[in-house]
């Protein structure tokens, strides 16, 4: 079985569907975002997504709620647009941070 996850920019839907079969698309989060984008999956398999125009990060578990991280900024926590994640093999968790024209690595999400 093979899980996509995308988002659905405008509409603020973070979706999952599965094996590409129109039957399972299911939501992720519990709730929309504004401005979702550059969906990946850490690890431990949650879903995490930039909130592109609330300048932040959130990421969520399937069947849970979203958990949100950093604000509008250029210091560390801070994001302006940003505009995908993705994660690296140790489980860094890599963010582009187009607003500030930088990625930004963050070990720990949760703190």
């Amino acid at each position: 079985m093979t899980q996509f996850v995308f988002t659905e920019l405008f509409g603020g839907a973070v979706l999952a569907i599965e094996d590409l079969d129109p039957t399972t698309v299911a939501p992720v989060g519990g709730s929309t975002l504004t401005m979702p984008s550059g969906p990946s999956r850490n690890p431990a398999g949650a879903v995490v997504v930039a909130e592109m125009t609330r300048h932040r990060i959130a990421a969520a578990d399937l069947g849970a709620g979203w958990t949100r991280f950093g604000t509008r900024g250029s210091g560390a926590g801070h994001f302006e647009r940003p505009a995908a994640t993705a994660f690296l093999s140790d489980g860094t968790m890599l963010v582009l941070d187009a607003g500030n024209c930088r990625i930004v690595r963050i070990e720990d999400i949760a703190g």
